[in-house]
């Protein structure tokens, strides 16, 4: 396939808090976008009420799920879709085994790239996520002028499943942060010192983080919109323990994280924005 032009029809399959967004700012920018997602989602875009229509409307496909069974779901459905000019590009956060599986889509002459991301809905709006992408070079580079739209950093990690392999050691990390932010806010907040206060009086030392940030920020507005749930969260945490456990590495403080999650998750909604892990 050749790279993907402002022409081409992108096709958004999921249009939940990160796929709605993918799917405004591309329409945004000018370019035609068709949205599928049989519960509803959340973008203005155009929808296709199958994915057969998707499929034959659209040449770039763009999966933005939130489970690794949506995603093997809909990857099943349209596999006799695809052909030769097609791009899928898988978003979703899957187990690394389940990344490098997609790629018998390449079977049908369809290219595949595996290409989950780092950022929230504030950096898709603000277009400005990075991209972890896994394929060939030749899918990558039909997918950039797509990925640009909405990515200002598309990192190369190697073959198919590499993309997954980075965001998995990257959401190891978010998780650890979110824990330790969410802790910190609330041993700070018995001795009366606020989120933001917190925040401020350890920005920019080694101390800090993009979740403290984060997180005190969502505190000091009202409780509603969710950019990042703890149920998302969690698992992925328990995906990149998975992984771990698959390469026989050490991990000692993930399970802890886990545990912590699994204990909000009982005690708390579990589609509320992860900033309710720091409320008390």
């Amino acid at each position: 396939m050749r790279p993907a032009t402002e022409r081409s029809t992108i096709g958004v399959v999921g249009l939940g808090a990160m796929g709605g967004r993918l799917a405004d700012r591309l329409a945004e920018t000018g370019r035609p976008v068709l949205g599928h997602d049989p519960f509803g989602g959340t973008a203005q875009v155009r929808r296709a009420d199958t994915l057969t229509e998707l499929a034959e409307t659209a040449s770039v496909l763009l999966l933005v799920l939130p489970t690794p069974s949506a995603v093997h779901g809909v990857t099943g459905e349209l596999t006799p879709l695809l052909g030769p000019d097609h791009l899928l590009v898988n978003h979703s956060t899957v187990a690394v085994q389940d990344a490098i599986a997609i790629g018998s889509l390449t079977e049908t002459g369809c290219q595949v790239l595996d290409a989950p991301f780092s950022g929230g809905t504030e950096s898709a709006i603000a277009g400005t996520l990075t991209v972890f992408a896994g394929g060939d070079n030749g899918a990558l580079l039909a997918a950039e002028p797509v990925l640009t739209a909405y990515a200002s950093r598309v990192v190369a990690c190697g073959a198919l499943g590499a993309g997954t392999t980075v965001k998995l050691l990257h959401q190891h990390m978010v998780a650890a942060h979110v824990v330790a932010a969410a802790e910190v806010i609330r041993v700070a907040a018995s001795v009366g010192l606020t989120a933001t206060v917190i925040a401020e009086l350890l920005a920019g030392t080694a101390a800090d983080s993009a979740m403290l940030q984060i997180l005190a920020a969502r505190l000091a507005e009202e409780p509603g919109t969710v950019r990042g749930s703890t149920r998302i969260l969690h698992k992925d945490a328990t995906l990149a323990a998975e992984f771990a456990d698959s390469l026989g590495a050490r991990v000692d403080l993930l399970p802890t994280i886990r545990q912590v999650l699994e204990r909000h998750l009982k005690n708390v909604s579990a589609d509320m924005d992860i900033a309710a892990l720091a409320r008390r």
